[in-house]
């Protein structure tokens, strides 16, 4: 009896730790999801540039998450898709009304399967008659990226101006706090 009680209780426990490396083996992606992620990230940072050098700001805050932080060069700091909007909308209704972008996704860190780091380098161009004005920027943003059903998103954007060509520009609006 004591040996079948063993053998019973060495069984249980080898049948627990099999269950538990196929539940393991389950979270590991399939094969080439992590390039499909990386591609779909790659997406965002492409369509990010494009929206903001058709001055498109609807469809660029659509690249957020709906509760997403972002932290402009000015130090404003943005809570939500809306007021993102709101911010870069106003920008390029008018100071940035002509300005153009160029976006280089730098390196990238998947910190979780759904969840991944980068840092973007953004080269600002002005337009002819704002060079005077505001001169060409660089720029290095950490960014934050999440996939929520299936869907990559900016959860998190911290922008930093790294250099300015030109005159000083004009103080950008930033946070009245």
């Amino acid at each position: 009896m004591r040996a079948t009680t063993s053998t019973i209780a060495v069984l249980a426990l080898a049948g627990l730790i099999s269950s538990f490396d196929y539940a393991v083996g389950q979270t590991e992606e399939p094969a080439g999801s992590r390039a499909k992620d990386e591609q779909a990230i790659q997406k965002i940072i492409d369509d990010y540039a494009v929206t903001w050098n058709n001055h498109d700001m609807k469809a660029s805050a659509a690249l957020f998450s709906d509760d997403a932080d972002c932290v402009v060069i000015s130090g404003k700091h943005m809570k939500g898709r809306d007021e993102i909007f709101s911010y870069h909308d106003e920008l390029h209704r008018g100071p940035f009304k002509d300005r153009r972008l160029s976006a280089q996704l730098k390196d990238l860190r998947f910190i979780r399967p759904d969840v991944a780091i980068g840092h973007i380098a953004f080269e600002g161009k002005p337009s002819a008659t704002d060079v005077e004005k505001r001169g060409a920027t660089s720029a290095l943003a950490t960014v934050v990226l999440e996939r929520e059903r299936g869907r990559w998103s900016i959860a998190a954007f911290h922008n930093t101006l790294l250099t300015r060509s030109g005159p000083v520009a004009p103080a950008l609006p930033s946070d009245p706090k």
